[in-house]
């Protein structure tokens, strides 16, 4: 393969500076090949973003195919772009050949294709399926290293701000907020609406989670605490969703305490549930920070990429054990260390939340 970009129409939108990682892999696999051989199966949510980590893999000669979770769209244009370049997309989650390594996204193949080398998953819900399933073959958990916070928490915050903004219309500023999660992303999303938003509550089951909440200045409160957390929902401007459990919002709380706010969802499941119709809920219950194309959020996306591809080097040649691992350290801390270096901003930054908190309160689940 030539030096020149395998996808330009959709690759070319994004700066080679923002692709730090990704461009020098992409070099390295021109001159190596180093997955040549190998039948890799490739599952995360379709976009010009993701078409940067793909055209690694196909210069370095991986026998390909791309598929998609079920919970995004898939970007048409980056279908086509597939299929012009003689890479397999395949639509439907059916997969009667067998793959050496899956790069997977919220666990969606992990009943599905039991690889000969093994996985590298990306999320903390696909993390915790695989984990649940016990599996006979070696998973490399991306979430579980350094790398991730990049993405969850400093790129998915402004991702979601980004397309939130674009899609509500409205000005955020002074505005309440009721996150539910404050894991990685709930995080994340904190941290991201902490210099526009007046008020945050969180809402989460871990008294940790909750802690560390109130120490950035949200008003924090716990799920059993049911009335205070649907008096915060009437008031709420937005009610951000990121725990990881399917339906929660449904299962424990009263539907009409939210139809005044605006409902997002930044989880790979449905957390709202059946009482909510997707009509209900910003991009049909889909997380919405994928709605809205930002070229310079890239940025976030590029290390966390590079990783998980890295799980196919690290599954072929150093073969870890059976059983989920998280990505290894000595590597996550060279890349976090790096992108830092380039970059100018770090993970220990973490602003506090404007505003005294609401009268009626705020608390919080878990986020993926």
């Amino acid at each position: 393969m030539a030096e020149a970009d395998l996808f330009p129409a959709i690759t070319g939108r994004f700066a080679a500076a923002d692709l730090l990682f990704l461009r020098r892999a992409r070099r390295r696999a021109v001159r190596t090949r180093p997955y040549a051989g190998l039948a890799v199966l490739h599952n995360v949510p379709l976009t010009g973003e993701t078409m940067c980590k793909i055209e690694v893999l196909v210069a370095g000669g991986a026998d390909l195919v791309v598929t998609s979770p079920t919970f995004m769209t898939p970007d048409p244009l980056c279908v086509g772009a597939l299929r012009a370049a003689g890479v397999e997309f395949r639509a439907e989650h059916r997969f009667p050949e067998e793959f050496d390594v899956v790069l997977d996204c919220g666990g969606e193949l992990e009943p599905l294709v039991t690889p000969r080398l093994g996985t590298c998953e990306l999320t903390g819900t696909g993390t915790r399926r695989y984990r649940a399933a016990g599996p006979t073959y070696p998973v490399i958990a991306v979430d579980e290293s350094r790398v991730k916070d990049l993405e969850a928490l400093l790129g998915t915050g402004r991702g979601f701000v980004h397309a939130f903004r674009a899609l509500v219309g409205e000005p955020i500023d002074g505005k309440p907020f009721l996150v539910f999660g404050y894991g990685k992303v709930g995080r994340g999303i904190v941290r991201a609406l902490a210099p526009h938003a007046g008020r945050i509550g969180v809402v989460d089951v871990d008294r940790a989670a909750l802690a560390a909440a109130a120490r950035a200045g949200c008003e924090a409160m716990h799920a059993d605490e049911v009335g205070r957390v649907e008096d915060w929902a009437r008031q709420a401007f937005a009610v951000v969703t990121a725990t990881g459990v399917p339906g929660v919002v449904t299962a424990a709380y009263d539907p009409g305490a939210f139809a005044g706010a605006h409902l997002a969802n930044m989880g790979g499941e449905d957390e709202f549930g059946d009482a909510f119709a997707q009509a209900d809920v910003l991009c049909a219950k889909q997380p919405v920070n994928f709605s809205v194309s930002d070229p310079a959020l890239v940025r976030y996306l590029d290390p966390v990429f590079h990783a998980h591809n890295l799980g196919i080097d690290l599954l072929s040649c150093a073969r870890p054990r059976p059983g989920v691992q998280p990505f290894p350290d000595f590597l996550a801390d060279e890349i976090v260390d790096a992108w830092q270096r380039a970059f100018g901003e770090r993970l220990d930054a973490d602003p506090g939340v404007r505003g005294a908190a609401l009268t009626a309160g705020g608390g919080g689940h878990r986020d993926a």
